[in-house]
């Protein structure tokens, strides 16, 4: 790996207890990065924010897949030995939050992009992407590409987004299930705030939880994490928004201080 590639592939882009495993079949367990990158297999992103766009190509050859696609260069593609199939990964400059209410939107036009490049790649669209071959294990072919990361907009240069838009399942697969995850407990929420009012927010933050699992009903369920960083981030957004919830929260603090 050059220094540069060290670099972009670093632990500020990492999680610092990531899942990993030994391989398929094996028990996937939490370790700290420094022993996490002794397996072949590992998250790279957090349940909040995504530094790595990560496509699973299961084909022999794999790790052309992108030349054939029209796509700019990856920053790397893992590849089996065995079968040939790979991961091809794309760093991003900007990470991408995936549970604040807030980024809305860039999360809705980073699943478009995503999907689209799955779609040029003929890349597994049911891939979870909670675990992926560590370019720097022994057990891999790696190839080192771009050295450095990418604009989000200069990725989706290469793709056409019209048609993935239209796709009437894309919201179930890839990063659209957390923007379906979104609408729909956001909705549920500003409704559902009302029952709460002059009680606990703890119990809030509870039904909260309870209903945005309840949504995660994908055939690729969004890991447990996932699900409780957009619970926890809607719960905050909604609460903060209804006067009423607030006031009250507000008064009983005061109350509690004096």
């Amino acid at each position: 790996m050059q220094a540069k590639q060290l670099e972009l592939f670093n632990q500020n882009r990492l999680p610092k207890a990531p899942y990993c495993t030994n391989g398929k079949g094996e028990a996937v367990v939490i370790r700290r990065l420094k022993t996490a990158l002794k397996n072949p297999l590992l998250q790279v992103n957090l349940p909040v924010l995504t530094w790595w766009a990560v496509f699973d190509v299961d084909q022999p050859q794999a790790g052309l897949a992108w030349e054939d696609a029209g796509l700019p260069q990856p920053n790397w593609v893992a590849v089996n030995p065995e079968n040939g199939h790979a991961h091809i990964v794309y760093g991003l400059n900007i990470p991408i939050k995936t549970t604040d209410p807030r980024q809305i939107k860039a999360l809705r036009y980073f699943a478009a992009v995503y999907d689209a490049m799955t779609f040029a790649l003929k890349a597994d669209p049911n891939y979870s992407g909670l675990l992926t071959k560590n370019p720097i294990h022994k057990k891999w072919r790696t190839y080192w590409g771009s050295e450095t990361a990418y604009d989000l907009s200069e990725l989706a240069e290469y793709v056409s987004l019209a048609n993935v838009q239209k796709r009437a399942d894309c919201d179930f697969r890839g990063f659209g299930r957390n923007c379906t995850v979104f609408d729909k407990l956001r909705a549920w929420a500003y409704v559902a705030v009302r029952e709460y009012r002059g009680g606990k927010v703890t119990h809030w933050r509870e039904a909260v939880a309870t209903q945005a699992q309840n949504y995660n009903d994908f055939a690729t369920p969004l890991s447990v994490n996932e699900i409780l960083a957009i619970a926890k981030s809607v719960a905050k957004w909604v609460w903060a928004r209804d006067a009423d919830a607030e006031l009250r929260f507000i008064t009983r603090q005061k109350a509690k201080g004096a």
